[in-house]
């Protein structure tokens, strides 16, 4: 049993160390060997805006491969409760208004991300067609922007905070006087620690079956990518310049999603974004 997991929960874990989730079969042998009452499908491959331009047939094909065969493992073991994670990238763009579930499908997505965006909504799609067809208690989450333990990636693969918190460190360690960040510092981004997508996770678990098969998870802060950079040299201690190279792109505007549906349950995030940084340095710092 998992540490800090609710005792009523017990947790039993695959890895891609274990396991290749693309083959169908043996993944449903699996499923029917620990006959799970609920599975939560976090599996998946992601990178940052430059491996999203660089590897968009990967992200692409390994992404709907998984999502598809984990659906169909699940549903051949009667799986009761599936919840699957999407990201914020499947929202079409919108700088002015919060994203909300019925917004998707309505619009453009952002283009560095629309091979990666493409395999989720396929996913989204498919756990609708499961509880229409199937009358199955799936869900879909959309949570904002991640970080927290375990996010190690940097360069082509790295999300924001992953990618910014080893360059002010290693500006720091090396006694550089700038990091450069890309972009020009004015996309706005909202930013979630993994430990309230958990809390979030066995809130909606405690929930009885309801209609929504999409519910988006949020951060309370919104913040620009430039003041976020000005955070974590805070939060590093770094005192050098920051500089923003606005001849590298800058991603979407804006991405912030409305998650009044699970706020309205009385679901709240309780990691600050500070606080939050503080903890993922402290883990950054001493990572194996």
């Amino acid at each position: 049993m998992k540490k800090g997991l609710d005792p009523s929960f017990s947790l039993f874990t695959l890895r891609r160390e274990d396991l290749d989730f693309r083959d169908t079969e043996n993944l449903t042998h699996q499923m029917r060997d620990i006959a799970p009452s609920i599975v939560i499908n976090a599996a998946g491959g992601v990178a940052g805006i430059q491996g999203n331009i660089d590897n968009p047939v990967d992200l692409l094909m390994s992404n709907t491969e998984v999502s598809t065969s984990v659906l169909r493992a699940s549903h051949e073991a009667k799986v009761p409760r599936y919840i699957q994670y999407a990201s914020a990238c499947v929202y079409p763009l919108n700088e002015s208004t919060l994203s909300r579930p019925e917004d998707l499908g309505t619009g453009l997505i952002e283009p560095t991300s629309l091979s990666y965006a493409t395999a989720k909504i396929l996913a989204i799609e498919a756990v609708r067609a499961y509880r229409k067809q199937y009358k199955h208690d799936w869900i879909s989450v959309i949570p904002t922007n991640l970080y927290g333990p375990g996010d190690w990636d940097h360069g082509s693969g790295g999300h924001v905070i992953s990618m910014l918190m080893e360059k002010f460190v290693s500006a720091k360690n090396n006694g550089s006087d700038m990091v450069t960040v890309w972009g020009d510092g004015k996309s706005r981004r909202s930013f979630l620690h993994v430990d309230d997508l958990a809390n979030s996770t066995e809130f909606m678990l405690r929930q009885p079956p309801g209609s929504e098969a999409v519910i988006n998870v949020s951060g309370d802060q919104e913040i620009t990518i430039s003041d976020l950079a000005l955070l974590i040299r805070d939060v590093t201690e770094f005192e050098g310049e920051i500089i923003f190279d606005s001849t590298k792109p800058s991603g979407a505007r804006r991405k912030q999603l409305d998650d009044s549906y699970l706020r309205g349950k009385g679901w709240q995030p309780s990691v600050t974004l500070e606080i939050g940084l503080r903890d993922y340095l402290k883990h950054f710092l001493t990572r194996s």
